[in-house]
């Protein structure tokens, strides 16, 4: 498995991602109204868990570790919504993840 990003359960440990484009950081997140990260089972969606998604400046901030996961490795996709993407854009759905107690 590729490098993963540790989540610990019950932690306030954050995920920091830059969103590229032609492997460039998205210049402005500002645009963005929604996102949706889909762990395994779980999805993440700032419309209904805003406490466990934000994004500022140039970072989608993931709080993964207070979303209730089982421990395991997961791939997670990653969604973002805007005027120009009303149906979603995926940006990634192989965003490795292992989550520990």
């Amino acid at each position: 498995m590729p490098a993963a990003e540790i989540v610990y359960n019950n932690r306030d440990n954050d995920i920091e991602l830059e969103l590229r484009e032609n492997g460039v950081n998205l210049p402005d997140y500002s645009a963005i109204n929604r996102v949706v990260v889909t762990i395994g089972e779980v999805v993440i969606d700032s419309f209904i868990n805003p406490e466990l998604l934000y994004w500022t400046g140039s970072y989608l901030v993931i709080k993964a570790g207070l979303a209730g996961l089982s421990v395991g490795n997961y791939r997670a996709r990653i969604e973002t919504y805007d005027a120009d993407h009303t149906n979603g854009l995926v940006w990634t759905e192989s965003l490795y993840m292992a989550v520990r107690a």
